[in-house]
């Protein structure tokens, strides 16, 4: 099995609910061991739309990375994913942050994640599961991308209902 972390994203319909029933999904395949909290945050790289929820889950896996990529499209798709602008607004985004410690970098696939050094978003709740954790391609720290991050955009917790 082995240690990987996904990052979750949703700004249309009902946010909560889209994520909960992405984790549901995510769950027949893979073994969730730890869930981030919810995150609000602004949008990043194409800004003109809803405001996102977010959250980091780790999770323990035996399935080869392109396999585990192939299911988590299916599962963005079953749960209507129709992505029309890159960046734009979705139903639910599924990325993989990390596995392992593997380095790879395919045409369809590259992990670690290329962008999770610049998103606030993703490394806010990723700090809150993993701290310590190391980028195997920069060796910083969760903490020290999080510090280091030069992302303006707003996160906050969110607590039943209400944005913090």
């Amino acid at each position: 099995m082995v240690s990987t972390y996904l990052s979750l994203g949703t700004n249309l319909g009902e946010k909560k609910k889209n994520l909960v029933a992405a984790l549901k999904h995510i769950e027949k395949h893979v073994v969730i061991n730890k869930v981030s909290s919810l995150y609000a945050s602004t949008p990043w790289g194409y800004t003109q739309q809803n405001i996102f929820y977010n959250q980091v889950i780790h999770i323990w896996c035996n399935l080869l990375p392109q396999k585990l990529l192939y299911k988590l499209q299916m599962i963005e798709k079953c749960l209507g994913k129709h992505t029309k602008k890159k960046w734009g607004p979705r139903i639910i985004d599924i990325d993989i942050l990390y596995y392992g410690k593997k380095i790879i970098n395919s045409p369809t696939l590259k992990i670690p994640h290329p962008y999770l050094p610049q998103r606030k978003f993703v490394l806010v709740p990723l700090h809150e599961i993993d701290p310590q954790g190391i980028h195997p391609q920069l060796l910083y720290s969760n903490t020290q991308m999080l510090l280091t991050c030069k992302d303006l955009g707003k996160v906050y917790p969110i607590k039943g209902d209400k944005i913090q």
